[in-house]
C-alpha cells in the first residue's frame, strides 16, 4: 500500500518554496541515472478544503495527468471518470493536446468527511497570498470532483488532495516551474544505490529520499514489534516445553511399581522407553493439531 501511493524515489528542492524552473534538464539527468525507469513532475503545496459548511486541512499535488497520469493513482480510483472531467476535448483549430479543466481528485475518506459526490464544487485555499485592496488574501479556486480514490491508508485517503499541473499552478499564483520529482526504479530493494547515483549527479540543491528512508519509522516499529513478537512467542514454547518434559517426567516417576513389575515379567530397558517414547509423541501430536484448529 506504501509503494501504490508513493514514489520509490523523491527528489525536492532544499527549499519547498522554491520553484524549479529547469526542471525539463533535471528530469533529463535523472532518467539517465542506472537503475531509472520512469519520472515524473509534481507540484506540492498545503492548503484547505471547503464544501458546503465543512472545510479542512490538505494536501494538494499537481501531476502530470495528460498521459494518463501516474500508474499508482489510476490504479486507486474507485470513482469517477477522470478523464472527461479533468480535460475537455480540444476544439477545432487547437491543438490536439486535451486542454485541462478546474477538476479535482479526492481521497474517499475526505470526500466522505466533506460530503462531496463526484461532479460536485468544492473550493481550495492556497497558503499562498495575493495582495487585494483590503490587504494580503489567501489565493482560492472553486474545483469540481473529477473522482475519488482509496489507498487503504487511512493517513491519504484523508488528506490528499491532486490536481493537473496547470490546475495547481493557477492555484498557487504561478505561471511556470515545479516542486519535485517523482521516480521509479526497476529494483525497489535497491532504490538507496539509484539514491546515491542522483546526489552525486544533481548535488546539494536537492533533497532526495527513496521510500525506505521516508517510511523509516514505521518500519523501525514494525522491526521493533517484530521483535518483541518473536521474544514473546519464544517464551510461551518455551514454557510450554518445560510443563510437557515436567508432566511426562511426573508420569513416569509415578509408574516406578509398573516399570518393575515389566522388568520382572521379562521386558527390556529398551521396549519401556519405546513406550513412553510413543506416549510422550501422542501427546505432543494430539496438542500440535488442537493448538493449530484453535490457532
Amino acid at each position: 500500500k506504501i509503494l501504490g501511493t508513493n514514489a520509490h524515489v523523491v527528489v525536492n528542492s532544499n527549499d519547498y518554496s522554491d520553484r524549479l524552473l529547469d526542471h525539463r534538464e533535471i528530469q533529463e539527468q535523472i532518467l539517465l541515472t542506472e537503475g531509472v525507469v520512469a519520472s515524473d513532475v509534481f507540484i506540492y503545496s498545503k492548503g484547505m478544503i471547503q464544501h458546503s459548511r465543512r472545510g479542512d486541512g490538505v494536501v494538494i499535488k499537481g501531476m502530470d495527468m495528460r498521459h494518463g497520469g501516474p500508474v499508482e493513482l489510476r490504479q486507486t480510483i474507485i470513482r469517477g471518470d477522470i478523464d472527461r472531467l479533468l480535460f475537455r476535448p480540444s476544439q477545432p483549430g487547437e491543438d490536439e493536446t486535451p486542454v485541462p479543466r478546474d477538476g479535482v481528485i479526492l481521497g474517499v475518506e475526505l470526500a466522505r468527511y466533506l460530503g462531496a459526490r463526484v461532479g460536485e464544487n468544492v473550493t481550495l485555499i492556497s497558503t499562498e497570498m495575493t495582495l487585494t485592496p483590503t490587504g494580503a488574501m489567501p489565493r482560492s479556486r472553486a474545483y469540481r470532483v473529477a473522482g475519488l480514490f482509496e489507498t487503504g491508508m487511512y493517513e491519504y485517503d484523508r488528506t490528499m488532495v491532486y490536481l493537473t499541473l496547470d490546475a495547481s499552478r493557477k492555484l498557487l499564483g504561478v505561471s511556470e516551474g515545479v516542486t519535485g520529482f517523482e521516480v521509479r526504479v526497476d529494483d525497489i530493494f535497491k532504490s538507496d544505490a539509484v539514491v546515491d547515483s542522483l546526489r552525486s549527479k544533481l548535488g546539494l540543491r536537492f533533497w532526495i529520499r527513496d521510500w525506505k528512508d521516508m517510511n523509516r519509522t514505521f518500519f523501525a516499529a514494525l522491526k521493533l514489534e517484530k521483535l518483541a513478537m518473536f521474544i514473546i512467542l519464544t517464551l510461551i514454547v518455551f514454557v510450554a516445553a518445560f510443563n510437557i518434559v515436567s508432566s511426562l517426567t511426573m508420569m513416569v516417576m509415578e509408574k516406578n511399581k509398573d516399570i518393575g513389575i515389566l522388568k520382572a515379567m521379562g521386558a527390556t530397558g529398551a521396549s519401556i522407553r519405546k513406550i513412553f517414547m510413543a506416549q510422550g509423541i501422542i501427546i505432543g501430536l494430539v496438542g500440535t493439531f488442537i493448538g493449530c484448529v484453535l490457532g
